[in-house]
């Protein structure tokens, strides 16, 4: 598996696909849920102090950011140490 293959991951018992894309140097995450929800685009952003954290874009989808956004950096984790 590449780190831009498309992947799933299991979210309060649904297969999320996941979606990886560059888009100007900068990686975005598409999920799309089973249960016809919108499509959600993620990213990870770097807060003044240098900090990061999960967001949505556009913003308004900060608490599925929050809860996906971690699985998604745990996946590559696992991927990395894998290969």
């Amino acid at each position: 598996m590449e780190l831009s293959s498309p992947f799933q991951l299991q979210c309060r018992d649904k297969d999320l696909t996941v979606i990886p894309k560059n888009v100007g140097g900068d990686w975005v995450y598409i999920i799309r849920f089973p249960d016809g929800r919108p499509s959600l685009m993620l990213t990870l952003a770097t807060q003044e102090k240098g900090g990061h954290f999960w967001t949505s874009v556009p913003e308004g989808r900060q608490k599925e950011a929050e809860l996906i956004g971690p699985m998604i950096a745990d996946h590559y984790r696992k991927f990395t140490s894998v290969q």
